[in-house]
């Protein structure tokens, strides 16, 4: 769980260092809130994927986290509801993506260590996630932004967890090949 706590904080921290500050060139207005490339979804994804709900035990954490920090370093209420209830929904989008498969009798979850990772139905619930993450973070955040823009922060909710998840299972594709091409060199 410490690893789905730290992946998480590192992951965010590359999103909040590199790629935002490039989406602010283009949108300032509700970069804020959202991306359109957000990395970190692709942690939630697949950290719900190998651990199962219990991935919310250091997801729900290091959420906490970044909301608290993301507090304390703009000019946000640290005691607003949003900083609780905004990392709880974004923690359990997945889980509640990857439970409905469940419940349709599709269990999505690794069986065990030696499965592979198919990116498609990464994918797939992933989106689904996206979907129940961008209505709920909405909804958390309706009050700070105007009604004409609440669309829009929804939208850009779900194309940022689904570019950053496709954006995140491509940089892992790379390098588990980069892997599989260094192990080959040293054989």
């Amino acid at each position: 769980y410490f690893i789905t706590f730290l992946a998480y904080i590192l992951v965010y921290l590359l999103h909040s260092q590199v790629i935002a500050p490039l989406e602010m060139l283009y949108d300032n207005v509700l970069t804020g809130f959202a991306s359109l490339f957000f990395l970190p979804h692709a942690v939630r994804v697949l950290s719900v994927w190998m651990l199962g709900p219990k991935a919310l035990i250091g997801l729900l954490p290091a959420h906490l986290v970044v909301a608290v920090v993301r507090a304390l370093t703009t000019d946000r209420e640290l005691f607003d509801a949003a900083i609780i209830l905004a990392p709880l929904v974004a923690s359990l989008s997945a889980v509640v993506a990857f439970e409905l498969f469940r419940l349709a009798n599709l269990n999505l979850y690794i069986q065990d260590l030696k499965q592979a990772l198919h990116w498609r139905t990464m994918m797939l619930v992933g989106a689904v996630a996206s979907v129940f993450n961008s209505i709920g973070l909405t909804l958390v955040y309706q009050g700070y932004i105007d009604q004409a823009s609440m669309y829009n922060l929804m939208t850009k909710y779900l194309v940022g967890d689904i570019l950053g998840l496709f954006l995140g299972l491509l940089i892992l594709m790379f390098f588990f090949r980069w892997l599989k091409l260094t192990d080959r060199a040293f054989d």
